[in-house]
């Protein structure tokens, strides 16, 4: 965690809830609210949503994300409600929204294509909506 944002330092903030795999996404939202989804050691096949506090890294288990599918980056979906809207990429290629007010339910699942590239994280630009300032970062196969 970068204790003052942008300033290239990362310091440890806090323990998380469980122990994770390398399947991780992360967003702050407005408010400096945290997200991550995670997936767990236990559940290899299924990503979670945590909720923490970025200066106190205090985490806290939202819900399985989805009902079972692996998440590996999320963003905050800057046009929709605060705090509850997110998008994200699952293992499959495949670009899901969901809500953290009830994760469990997928909102969509839509197949990304025209990417040959392995697609590793999704972000949304500064003043950007789902239609025209979401961006996904892809890296050669």
């Amino acid at each position: 965690m970068q204790a003052t944002p942008n300033n290239g330092v990362l310091t440890e903030v806090g323990q998380l809830p469980l122990d994770i795999g390398s399947s991780v996404g992360f967003d702050i939202a407005p408010g400096n609210v945290g997200f991550a989804s995670v997936t767990p050691l236990n559940n290899p096949t299924a990503s979670t949503l945590l909720k923490f506090d970025p200066a106190s890294g205090a985490a806290t288990i939202e819900s399985v994300i989805g009902g079972g599918v692996v998440v590996k980056s999320i963003a905050v979906d800057l046009g929709g409600p605060p705090l509850t809207r997110f998008v994200g990429i699952d293992s499959d290629k495949n670009l899901v929204r969901f809500n953290s007010n009830d994760p469990t339910t997928l909102l969509s699942s839509t197949v990304i294509t025209g990417v040959a590239e392995t697609i590793v994280g999704c972000d949304f630009s500064p003043g950007g909506t789902a239609a025209s300032g979401l961006k996904v970062l892809a890296v050669p196969a």
